[in-house]
């Protein structure tokens, strides 16, 4: 059996004897020996798989490879059948890992979503698009009232149906469309697979119930574990995010805790399942600056132990500085610019990111008084007619005030604003 796993082929022909193997999945057997005593892993093979090429193979493939030779290698088949598993779920293996590094972990495209305002359907964020990597930090930033929040909310789908809607767009989390699946499927999304650390944690925690319950929870809803068990993983948790006596606080109530444990208690809740995508909506909203600053530490520290991707929401462009590998800038429900976060700081191409950069409080220099944007984010009722940032911009033109400018990439980086489409056009 030497050479086994060391083949690239995954088209290599079947050695069973009546064409048995189909794609991935072994439907027929020929003779009453093969009628295998062992049911749980004979009914994995007749079940349909999909093909182990680069087009579909993913972990239950390989997986299911493995199983049926270490299986087999029992009931007298050949050795060269058992190699030919083998080297199928080796190279599913490369296969899916390849993908998973080259595929975004979440894609949204083209997302618009509205919220129902006095009997009618108002846009709140539009033709939203950006992607998250394997392990990446995207900060997304802008004012309140800009959207930020509602993009990350519509991801999880946690808007009642009856007063919002997403009216058009993909949202894909590993190449499924979350918007598409039902409403137990996505239940099974949240906290497993994508879970959110929102922004007030005070507002967020159940006042009723004690510490460990809403912990536990966690464990109980996505797991097998009992209630003594979901308890021994509460406790673990809570000690991984630096909460003293852990024994003692599950038992107590939110109240009880002060803002940075109130905190670290949702930090704990999102890391439960160690979700490959954790949504940081604000985490250090209230917070006083070491208490931010200590958060901030345990997310990055966290991020490199379980190996998540972060989607940090804020509007300290501080923080993002220090967190995000790539920066969105949102303003009024739409992408501004976007880019990595070196680009985006040393040559800020948006007038509102130069606005936003321009309001940070400088130590290396004397400024005088600190620039602010003149004006305020427009209601979802009042957004303008061309550009959203129009009445607000210094720069201006007219026809900014009546068109509305696409998405362009200039210098690397990708910004809704007419002053680049002219240069690209010129």
């Amino acid at each position: 059996m030497s050479g086994i796993g060391q083949s690239n082929d995954i088209s290599v022909k079947s050695p069973f004897p009546t064409q048995a193997c189909l794609q991935v999945g072994i439907r027929t057997w020929d003779t009453p020996k093969h009628e295998l005593q062992d049911i749980q892993w004979m009914s994995a093979l007749q079940r349909p798989q999909r093909s182990a090429d680069r087009s579909g193979a993913g972990p239950h493939e390989f997986r299911m490879f493995g199983r049926i030779a270490g299986a087999i290698r029992d009931i007298a088949f050949d050795d060269h059948i058992i190699i030919y598993l083998l080297r199928r779920r080796n190279a599913a293996r490369r296969s899916f890992l390849e993908d998973a590094m080259e595929q975004p972990l979440l894609e949204i495209r083209d997302l618009t979503a509205s919220f129902r305002i006095e009997k009618k359907w108002v846009v709140a964020i539009k033709d939203i698009e950006f992607s998250i990597h394997r392990g990446e930090t995207l900060g997304i930033v802008g004012e309140s009232g800009c959207g930020k929040s509602v993009t990350s909310m519509s991801i999880l789908r946690l808007f009642p149906k009856t007063s919002f809607r997403i009216d058009k767009g993909e949202v894909l989390f590993s190449g499924r469309d979350l918007t598409k699946i039902t409403d137990h499927e996505m239940s099974r999304v949240r906290g497993k697979e994508i879970s959110m650390i929102f922004q007030d944690s005070m507002t967020s925690l159940n006042p009723v119930l004690t510490v460990g319950n809403q912990l536990e929870e966690a464990f109980l809803l996505h797991g097998t574990y009992t209630r003594q068990q979901a308890e021994q993983k509460a406790i673990e948790f809570l000690t991984q995010v630096g909460i003293p006596s852990p024994e003692r606080r599950i038992r107590e109530y939110p109240h009880q805790l002060s803002g940075g444990m109130r905190q670290r208690v949702m930090i704990a809740m999102a890391l439960a399942q160690r979700p490959p995508l954790i949504i940081a909506d604000e985490p250090t909203t209230a917070l006083d600056v070491t208490i931010q600053a200590q958060i901030m530490e345990l997310l990055k520290t966290l991020k490199r132990d379980i190996g998540s991707s972060i989607m940090l929401i804020t509007h300290d462009m501080g923080v993002v500085a220090d967190m995000a590998d790539r920066i969105l800038v949102m303003y009024a429900g739409m992408t501004m610019e976007t880019g990595t976060a070196r680009d985006i700081f040393k040559n800020p191409l948006h007038p509102y990111t130069q606005g936003l950069l321009a309001a940070i409080p400088r130590k290396d220099k004397d400024i005088g008084h600190l620039y602010s944007i003149e004006g305020t984010v427009p209601s979802l009722q009042t957004m303008p007619q061309g550009c959203r940032f129009c009445d607000r911009c210094t720069k201006a033109m007219e026809r900014c005030h009546t068109e509305c400018p696409g998405m362009i990439e200039h210098d690397g980086h990708g910004v809704r604003c007419f002053l680049y489409a002219d240069k690209q056009e010129g």
